[in-house]
């Protein structure tokens, strides 16, 4: 694209030389009839257009105004343009009028046009389009004496703006973005790829660039007649943009309630540009020469130096700075400048001094400790900031601390049963890990707040042996922390299974016991008949025990003693039978002892002959005797405590021995 030429760029010569250089806004006039919606400048005159009162034109630079309305039936005026000689009137619902003697006479120009609301007009050599709300765009080949609706393509007819630029016409539609046509608005495709606002108010063309002034989302940028929008708004606070003009590389934009913003990068950033200027409700902005036109509400007409306010400077040395960790660490930076300043630190534990002047200086920046509780950066936005002059921003970071990392102990106890738990305290300003050198030992990462801990959970120790782990806390930049880990033994232990056994009355018969136990143990036997074996060992065995023959006919009882240190000892009754004298009724199928285990009564069936009944306990205690009569009795043992009773059966030719169990 080429240098545009659009609705507000209506000025075709500058006032070059014609406005006194302005330091800041100056009121060059105030015409009645409320707004100013439109400005134009062709040499000497002036003309803007109101929305009340006409047109208005002044021929000695804004001092004096006048009504220039004869044949103008509509004094609502919401677009002036400028194309040699001719002058045309945009009006709201009467359409185009066309003045050819510098505005003294107008003539409606509406042949092909209805009654429309025109709101922009834009011309380039003979043609002359024509935006209307409603209506889309109409195109004039002969200086606005017929008009062609062009609107193929367009999804919205209300058209707020159109620019100029070569072959290129781009119109801003109100509620539907923005549409490009290079075929002299026979086609029009829509270019709204990341335009999120598609209220379009103002269009302008820069270069190869399209500016689009939004309602209340500022300015969008295409660049080099690219498929997407950006947004650039820095410092423009996402205003409605009623009007934007093009100088060179210089962009101003009038806004509502906000004033004039002036951009020297093409749009990236905006500096407000309202020294001087009370009323900040801009309708329309102009560029002639070296000088800004603003129409605001009120009917004022002002004017700025652009080369003034271009002359204003400020930079910074630096875009960022790096200051140390420690307390009252310094930095410097440097301001060029020929314009005061003030400059300002976003954060509390970063000052700077001086904090305001003028032209060029040098400014110290001082900074608290880093107290982040970690090793992380922190960072601060130093603002330089001048009337009128962009601000310029320096990132400051703030190194963090050094890595720390301590526990609270280097050593800890933990009890022998399953899941004990034991704490230890971390204080680290950076992440950290924790491991355990044994699977028997878990360690975990407690927060609670901003403390952190490791918990240690232990599986059960059963040895009575202790046993160690060491757990490692490990950070990047920093050493480890160990910690000796030992978990106490269990309490020394015994079981023995059974706590009785019986055992036959020949010569080395056997019987077994298991020992559970996690200590080391000795066997010992009270009778030197019943021997052990092994007669010592340590956790779990099996012990054989075995007895020399019983050849009397009484049974006998032997306490055989599990000993460990730190336990109480563990016995067990071993009861050897008694030899059987004469016939041997356990071997026969006539005696009969039931129900055995025995609750209440034990029955004895099979006897030949009187007998006496003798009960006793394991220890060889007598508990009771019974005189038996009959060769089947019931004898009572419901009062007999529960467990092993051996019951011996005499007669006068035979003793028979037999075991029976006393349960509950």
């Amino acid at each position: 694209m080429k240098k545009s030429i659009l609705f507000t760029i209506l000025l075709s010569l500058g006032l070059n030389g014609a406005i006194s250089a302005q330091p800041t806004w100056e009121l060059k006039g105030r015409v009645s009839g409320g707004q100013v919606t439109s400005i134009a400048i062709s040499g000497d005159n002036i003309f803007v257009g109101t929305w009340e009162n006409g047109v208005f034109l002044s021929t000695d630079n804004g001092s004096n105004w006048t009504a220039v309305n004869s044949g103008l039936t509509n004094l609502a005026v919401r677009t002036i343009a400028i194309s040699g000689r001719n002058i045309f009137a945009g009006t709201q619902e009467d359409g185009i009028f066309l003045s050819t003697d510098s505005g003294s006479n107008w003539t409606a120009v509406n042949n092909g046009l209805p009654n429309v609301d025109v709101t922009s007009i834009a011309t380039s050599g003979d043609n002359i389009f024509a935006g209307t709300i409603d209506s889309g765009v109409f195109l004039s080949t002969d200086n606005g004496s017929n008009w062609t609706a062009v609107n193929n393509g367009l999804t919205s007819l209300s058209v707020m703006s159109i620019a100029i630029s070569g072959d290129s016409i781009v119109a801003g539609a109100g509620l539907a973005g923005v549409f490009l046509s290079t075929d002299n608005g026979s086609n029009w495709t829509a270019l709204n790829n990341g335009l999120t606002n598609v209220s379009v108010l103002s269009i302008a063309i820069s270069g190869d660039n399209i500016l689009a002034g939004t309602l209340g989302a500022g300015v969008f940028l295409l660049t080099d007649n690219g498929s997407n929008w950006t947004a650039v708004n820095r410092g423009l606070n996402n205003a409605a943009v009623f009007s934007i003009a093009v100088s060179g590389d210089n962009i101003v934009a009038g806004t509502w309630e906000n004033g004039v913003f002036l951009s020297t990068d093409n749009g990236i950033t905006w500096t407000a540009v309202n020294n001087g200027l009370p009323n900040v409700a801009v309708w329309s902005i102009a560029i002639s020469g070296d000088n800004i036109v603003a129409g605001t509400d009120s009917g004022g007409l002002w004017t700025r130096t652009l080369s003034l306010l271009l002359s204003k400077t400020l930079s910074v040395s630096n875009d960022s700075i790096s200051i140390g960790a420690l307390d009252n660490i310094k930095a410097t930076f440097d301001i060029t400048s020929n314009v005061s300043w003030t400059v300002s630190s976003s954060e509390t534990w970063l000052t700077v001094s001086p904090n305001s002047g003028s032209d060029n200086a040098t400014i110290t920046l001082t900074a608290e400790t880093n107290t982040n509780t970690s090793t992380e950066t922190r960072t601060a936005t130093i603002t330089v900031s001048a009337t009128e002059v962009q601000d310029q921003t320096i990132t400051v970071t703030q190194e963090g601390a050094a890595p720390e990392l301590t526990v609270s102990t280097n050593t800890s106890t933990i009890a022998a049963p399953n899941n004990s738990t034991a704490s230890i305290d971390v204080f680290s300003n950076t992440d950290w890990t924790v491991a355990s050198s044994e699977s028997w030992l878990d360690a975990s990462i407690t927060v609670i707040g901003d403390n952190r801990s490791i918990t240690l959970t232990a599986e059960a120790n059963i040895s009575v042996t202790p046993r160690t782990a060491i757990v490692t806390v490990s950070a990047t930049e920093v050493q480890d922390q160990t910690i000796t880990v030992t978990q106490e033994g269990a309490a020394p232990e015994i079981i023995l299974t059974p706590n009785n056994l019986i055992i036959a009355a020949p010569e080395n018969s056997t019987a077994t016991f298991d020992v559970m136990s996690n200590t080391s143990w000795s066997v010992s036997s009270s009778k030197t008949w019943l021997t052990a074996n092994p007669n010592s060992g340590s956790d779990t065995a099996t012990v054989t025990i075995t007895a020399q023959a019983n050849t009397a006919a009484e049974s006998r009882a032997v306490i055989v003693t599990v000993t460990a240190t730190g336990v109480n000892d563990q016995t067990i009754m071993v009861i050897q039978d008694g030899a059987s004298v004469g016939i041997d009724n356990l071997n026969s199928n006539t005696l009969i002892l039931y129900p055995n285990p025995a609750k209440d009564y034990l029955t004895i069936k099979g006897l030949t002959s009187p007998a006496v009944a003798k009960i006793y306990s394991v220890y060889g205690k007598l508990i009771l005797t019974s005189q038996l009569f009959n060769p089947s009795v019931d004898i009572n043992v419901s009062e007999l405590p529960t467990g092993l009773y051996i019951i011996k059966l005499e007669t006068d030719k035979e003793i028979t021995t037999r075991r029976f169990t006393k349960s509950d």
